[in-house]
């Protein structure tokens, strides 16, 4: 009797919708659950929905506006964001105008009282004296802000065998068309090369003398290449340097974001605009012709390049195929990066004689887009 009356007790709690330990059921809807849909024309209750098929509540009014004040503040949040990037850039490119624009003169002004000058006792070249005996020249601003930064380094290159072992490195023959490995000396060497570039000719021949280097120059009003070389040790490093780094020009080149396709297919893909305009490449790869005067004073010409090192440097070395290196700092990096890339694209003679062994760039910008640098890169693989 006591479990018959339990039983009882139980589907009575179900049947008015209740259920031991749940939530009461009202009974309206237990009710309407269990009652079959008759489709009469009149309204009737829908069945239940799916717990996993309940649709959002857009009638919470709360969370609807937790949500549009979040969105609003991200907005903000963002906008500031903006904004405050927008005003520090502007302000980061005023003043790097403004410095490039006062900084430069003001260095060139008190340049004399606040670097020590260089005292030349002789210099010739070729049995004819550039200067006069004893005469003094001011550091560029590159070696001023480290005095002693050449001379240090002529106390370390003049130390027996510290060049030999750098030549060793640089004139080595390449077996089985290896790349070259990196080398920390031969790109301190490089560093210094670079440095004594933005320095007078003057002081770019003494230091160069006393490093045991010859020099040939090829100079424009923005650029130059400095053609240093080792007759003893059958290596050449050419040396391009840029606009001066604290020249207003300098700035200027790296803020344009212009790119453009260069004439009569000289590199792939598309270049940056101001250092393309720095070059003059020649139409015919390795054509063989008179060196003519540059008309564009602003420009290295490829051309002139390439016959001063047959005509000039080469027969003075002792070996018939002497190994070439590039290098170049800042924008010259660049330039160099784009002269070494055309001899690649183009097949030149330095690339299929083995002459050419690699190029070291300090600081230098991207010169080129995807396609110049994947095209490029192929080469370089194909033909380590």
């Amino acid at each position: 009797k006591a479990a018959d009356a339990t039983t009882t007790t139980t589907r009575h709690q179900h049947a008015n919708g209740f259920i031991p330990g749940h939530t009461p059921i009202p009974v309206a809807h237990a009710a309407a659950a269990e009652a079959p849909i008759v489709d009469d024309g009149e309204d009737q209750l829908l069945p239940p929905l799916m717990e996993d098929a309940v649709p959002p509540d857009w009638t919470d009014w709360m969370r609807l506006r937790a949500f549009l004040w979040l969105s609003i503040l991200r907005l903000v949040d963002s906008t500031f964001s903006l904004v405050i990037n927008g005003a520090v850039l502007t302000v980061a490119i005023w003043v790097g105008f403004a410095g490039y624009l006062f900084i430069g003169p003001l260095m060139q002004l008190f340049r004399p009282w606040l670097s020590r000058p260089i005292k030349i006792k002789e210099l010739s070249e070729n049995g004819s004296t550039l200067t006069q005996p004893s005469r003094m020249f001011y550091r560029s601003a590159m070696s001023a802000a480290v005095p002693g930064f050449h001379e240090e380094y002529t106390d370390v290159i003049c130390k027996p065998g510290a060049l030999q072992s750098i030549g060793v490195y640089l004139s080595r023959r390449i077996e089985d068309r290896k790349r070259p490995p990196f080398s920390t000396d031969a790109a301190r060497f490089f560093v210094h090369l670079n440095a004594l570039s933005y320095e007078n000719r003057e002081i770019v021949f003494s230091f160069a003398r006393d490093w045991g280097l010859g020099v040939e120059a090829i100079e424009t009003d923005y650029c130059a290449a400095n053609i240093f070389y080792s007759i003893e040790h059958s290596f050449v490093v050419v040396a391009v340097r840029g606009v001066g780094t604290l020249d207003l020009s300098e700035f200027i080149m790296g803020a344009i974001l212009q790119k453009s396709k260069p004439s009569e297919d000289v590199l792939p893909g598309y270049i940056h605009e101001p250092f393309l305009n720095l070059l003059s490449f020649p139409t015919e790869p390795d054509s063989i012709v008179e060196i003519a005067v540059n008309e564009n004073k602003n420009t290295i010409d490829v051309n002139e390049l390439l016959q001063t090192l047959r005509e000039v440097v080469f027969p003075r070395m002792r070996s018939h195929a002497p190994a070439v290196w590039f290098t170049g700092h800042g924008a010259g990096g660049s330039l160099a990066s784009l002269i070494v890339s055309h001899f690649i694209y183009t097949n030149s003679s330095l690339i299929t004689s083995s002459a050419l062994r690699g190029c070291y760039t300090f600081g230098a910008p991207k010169c080129g887009d995807t396609e110049f640098a994947t095209t490029i890169a192929k080469l370089c693989n194909a033909a380590q």
